[in-house]
């Protein structure tokens, strides 16, 4: 009775609504009206008539003959995401035979595109340039020791030593988690570099004293080592529907040859800190699945949704980041199943936070993760089904679970 009174749109014919991926859940958890109208799975069932097939350097002879795109082995990103663009606006596939790929850059999938990943997708070690002049609050440009190192569209993340610890659960052991600011290049006139967006803003989604400006004044000093440092994450799924990443390849974010992890201020696309230093990073974006892959090593979270809704991350094993292995942040509707995120350095397993409500999880495995296995902040409950060890306070939260 009080379950049907929870929810009284239920149609008549319940064995309509339930789905495959159901099958391991007890009732009530696949009756819930908030999964009635799901039909993610439908168009990742498609046939592409168009599938671009893209090899490492070190792939096989048969693979490169094969492939439309075949890297060198430096800035593999720009011919990934050559092949990504190539695809027409009805959709297609992406293929990554085996091999490394190295990205000095994030590949960012279109609408409607299949991303298959065979290899091992690798973030290139971090290309850092300090500034030779100061820059004051609210100036999107730096002068720097060499540019030449960067190109146009590159994330690089702006700080320097003066800029406050996180506040939050965790500290590096370099000197902990600091405020900087991220955006990606608009240009480079010799040595200075003009970010997209506009400097010294702060997104005040967490209460508390973490990101007020007095923190910045004056800005970015030389005196205090201020420098640029690369900061992409691995692949960026910005306003996007309909996207499928799947293994059984791995990402690695090569987190040991990155700047000490910081958490970026909001610029250009805001939210920065889950945007930046990702293994996967999806924001703005519905209908995105993560599936079968191996993803470790991220400067910050292994795999993260932002302000995104419909998406499933599933089958995926996680680990070795420095934050969050997974993260959802303001979210709708995700699921999160038959996942093992294990050993992030500093924090979660997997983290429900700011309103991520109507989540199914279920099936994970989560252990050696320091602060929780399993974190859902009290915002997060409304329509959020999970197994009972997932529940604030269950076996699945605390360290070791």
């Amino acid at each position: 009775v009080a379950f049907l009174a929870k929810y009284p749109n239920l149609p008549a014919d319940t064995a309509a609504v339930k789905r495959p991926w159901m099958d391991y859940l007890e009732p009530p958890f696949w009756y819930s009206k908030v999964w009635t109208s799901w039909d993610a799975d439908q168009w990742r069932e498609r046939r592409w008539d168009v599938v671009k097939v893209v090899a490492a350097a070190d792939s096989s002879a048969a693979d490169k003959a094969a492939a439309q795109y075949v890297c060198d082995g430096t800035a593999d990103d720009i011919e990934i995401q050559a092949a990504l663009d190539a695809l027409p606006p009805a959709g297609g596939k992406v293929v990554l035979r085996q091999g490394t790929y190295l990205l000095d850059n994030c590949v960012m999938p279109k609408d409607d595109t299949d991303l298959e990943i065979l290899g091992t997708v690798k973030v290139a070690p971090a290309t850092t340039s300090r500034l030779t002049a100061d820059c004051p609050l609210g100036q999107n440009w730096v002068t720097v020791e060499d540019a030449r190192k960067f190109r146009v569209g590159q994330w690089l993340t702006l700080i320097d030593a003066t800029k406050i610890d996180h506040k939050g659960g965790w500290q590096n052991p370099a000197g902990g988690r600091k405020y900087g600011e991220c955006s990606t290049i608009e240009k480079i006139e010799g040595n200075t570099i003009t970010l997209r967006g506009k400097f010294g803003s702060w997104e005040e989604w967490a209460k508390g004293p973490q990101r007020t400006p007095k923190d910045y004044q004056p800005g970015y000093a030389v005196a205090a080592q201020a420098l640029v440092t690369t900061s992409h994450s691995a692949i960026l799924v910005l306003g996007r529907d309909r996207v499928f990443i799947h293994g059984p390849g791995e990402i690695d974010g090569n987190k040991a040859q990155q700047q000490p992890p910081t958490a970026p201020l909001s610029t250009a696309y805001s939210s920065e800190e889950v945007l930046s230093g990702c293994g996967i990073a999806v924001q703005d974006s519905s209908f995105v699945t993560v599936q079968g892959l191996r993803i470790h090593d991220a400067n910050l979270h292994n795999v993260t949704f932002h302000r995104s809704e419909n998406g499933e991350i599933a089958d995926v094993e996680a680990w070795g980041c420095n934050d969050k292995n997974i993260l959802l942040l303001n979210t709708l509707r995700m699921r999160v199943f038959r996942n093992h995120c294990h050993h992030s350095v500093c924090e979660d397993g997997v983290c429900l936070y700011l309103s991520s409500h109507s989540a199914m999880i279920g099936g994970n495995r989560v252990n050696a993760n320091p602060r929780h296995g399993i974190w859902i902040n009290p915002t997060c409950l409304q329509e959020t089904l999970l197994p009972p060890e997932a529940l604030p306070g269950g076996q699945a939260q605390g360290a070791g679970r």
